[in-house]
């Protein structure tokens, strides 16, 4: 599981940016301001629609720690809008829909926990829970019709977790995709327009193999 990162990496401001051959390099900003820290890590198919996560106070916080993250959605009539979090704390966006209009990535929900989420306009945020109780998710796409997203979620609580890929659907909810043969760990990584194709990465600690289902 990718973690929410708590500590700095550097000191330098970051932005995300959006470049085309018609504009160039645009400079996203932040949830922050000027000071503040941003990724873009999703876009939509048209390139009207930017997701990713910033920093909501400029600069670092004392003892060096990056301030918390939320999870944002940029367009240019709104500019770079913050989703705010499941619970109380950090949030990131990774995925878009063709459309624009479903987000999805990772939100705190208390405790110390991070779940997978999806987010619309009308709904906010649906928390899609994770493959055990107690335990991380990351949504990292979703398909280009909004029916199926994908991602990685942990099996157990401590004693070294293993994570798997999953594929999350309104209808069957979230199914662990498993691993490859002598592997223990896998995460999914991207999915088909139709959502019928998911690509990702399992390994054994020591070596990694793509795969594709």
């Amino acid at each position: 599981i990718i973690p929410i990162p708590s500590t700095a990496f550097t000191t330098a401001v970051y932005h995300a940016f959006r470049y085309s051959a018609a504009t160039g390099t645009v400079d996203l900003g932040s949830l922050g301001g000027a000071t503040g820290f941003s990724s873009a890590y999703g876009v939509n198919g048209d390139g009207s629609v930017i997701v990713g996560a910033s920093a909501l106070t400029g600069g670092l916080t004392a003892g060096g720690l990056i301030p918390t993250q939320h999870a944002f959605r940029w367009t240019s009539a709104t500019g770079m809008v913050d989703l705010g979090s499941i619970a109380p704390g950090a949030s990131r966006a990774f995925g878009v829909s063709e459309d624009g209009t479903i987000v999805v990535g990772d939100s705190s929900i208390g405790g110390g926990v991070t779940h997978a989420f999806k987010w619309t306009q009308a709904n906010g945020f649906t928390d899609l829970g994770s493959l055990s109780a107690g335990t991380n998710s990351r949504a990292a796409a979703i398909s280009g019709d909004g029916s199926a997203i994908v991602g990685e979620a942990q099996l157990t609580v401590g004693g070294g977790p293993e994570t798997r890929a999953f594929r999350w659907t309104q209808a069957g909810g979230m199914v662990n995709l498993g691993v490859l043969g002598g592997h223990t760990a896998s995460s999914a990584s991207g999915v088909s327009a139709d959502g019928a194709v998911v690509v990702g990465v399992s390994d054994d600690g020591m070596e990694a193999r793509s795969f594709m289902i």
